[in-house]
């Protein structure tokens, strides 16, 4: 059964490449969907519709999003493109994108969900735009307990999504927009990282 999400909560995006998380990605999506809504859970393959502008469609989704959960395996840095360099030396790379997107943003959340043991990058291992996601607390994901970590990190958004609330006035519907009052962008950094604060304790229990 879905969770009474307040409607006022943004959806949580996953990204991922599928060539290296592809067990945890479906196993993860279809809790969260479970426990939150199909409404309040994204991800590229599902979430665009056929003729939309790929690029766009991401950026927007994750322009619109709480929470980002970047899903790190084993070969997430070893990806390569057509012509053989690192994926994320692409400033059009869709994952580096979707990061680039939430980083960017005062108001959103990201996560590093490491997956099967996987180390966090090095900032030295990533682009320049990339390197605050390695100051972000990581959650471990393992296929073998894959359930409990999933009801561990729903817990986690649970929580996230209380505190989101409780940023901005009570009529917040979505983040600030990069031409609102200093104030109210103020306000949001720091509640956002009082929020931040308690992530980092609630995943290093």
């Amino acid at each position: 059964m879905a969770s009474s999400v307040t409607a006022r909560s943004g959806p949580i995006f996953i990204s991922y490449r599928r060539e290296d998380t592809a067990w945890a990605v479906s196993s993860l999506f279809d809790q969260l969907v479970g426990h939150f809504g199909e409404s309040q859970v994204l991800r590229d393959v599902d979430s665009i519709e056929p003729g939309e502008d790929f690029v766009a469609a991401i950026t927007d989704a994750v322009a619109r999003c709480d929470v980002l959960l970047v899903l790190i395996g084993s070969r997430w840095l070893r990806s390569t493109d057509s012509e053989g360099l690192p994926s994320l030396s692409s400033p059009s790379d869709f994952v580096r994108l979707e990061i680039e997107t939430a980083l960017a943003r005062p108001d959103a959340l990201v996560i590093p969900v490491l997956v099967d043991g996987a180390e966090m990058p090095r900032p030295s291992e990533l682009p320049s735009s990339l390197r605050p996601l390695f100051d972000r607390q990581a959650f471990q994901l393992r296929n073998g307990s894959r359930e409990r970590d999933g009801e561990r990190l729903i817990n986690v958004l649970e929580e996230i999504f209380a505190d989101l609330d409780k940023i901005l006035p009570e009529e917040r519907a979505s983040a600030p927009e990069p031409s609102a009052a200093p104030e109210q962008i103020s306000q949001s950094v720091a509640g956002l990282s009082q929020i931040e604060d308690r992530l980092f304790r609630r995943l290093t229990l």
